[in-house]
């Protein structure tokens, strides 16, 4: 995955507030929280969308 480098995590929100601690309830105070792009896999897969369309 692109966004998290294949690791699964990303930095939590809180981190752009923080005053120097680490984490909250939502990240389990870790300071990171799962990847919303692969949903924490590490692995974004493209999904193949198909649209039909009516050919006149």
């Amino acid at each position: 995955c692109s966004t998290c480098g294949g690791t699964g995590k990303v930095p939590c929100l809180c981190n752009r507030w923080s005053d120097g601690d680490v984490g909250c309830s939502t990240c389990g105070y870790s300071g990171k929280m799962p990847c919303s792009s692969c949903r924490g896999g590490g692995t974004a897969v493209p999904i193949l969308a198909r649209i039909p369309s009516k050919r006149d």
